[in-house]
């Protein structure tokens, strides 16, 4: 878990039944509260958008830079480790 250097700010938010009682279902199996479920869940997404954002930026800067493999490359590469492909 990161060291927070800023005091940490309270937010409101409204969830469904459903989704109240998964939080809870969670938090007491890890004994630990709801508010702790939701907060390492958000930091896990925000976690997981950054990294996807950067894959598709390299992916972007990789297809500027002509750093491309057609189809029948791709193919002709996976017929090799012989799996069929048609």
């Amino acid at each position: 878990m990161p060291i927070q250097t800023q005091p940490a700010q309270s937010i409101s938010t409204r969830f469904a039944p459903d989704t109240l009682k998964r939080l809870d279902e969670i938090a007491q199996n890890r004994q630990c509260s709801r508010s702790e479920v939701i907060k390492e869940a958000v930091e896990g997404y925000l976690n997981s958008m950054v990294w996807l954002e950067n894959a598709v930026n390299q992916g972007l800067n990789d297809i500027n830079a002509g750093h491309i493999v057609s189809n029948a490359e791709v193919k002709e590469s996976v017929k090799r480790l012989g799996i069929n492909v048609d």
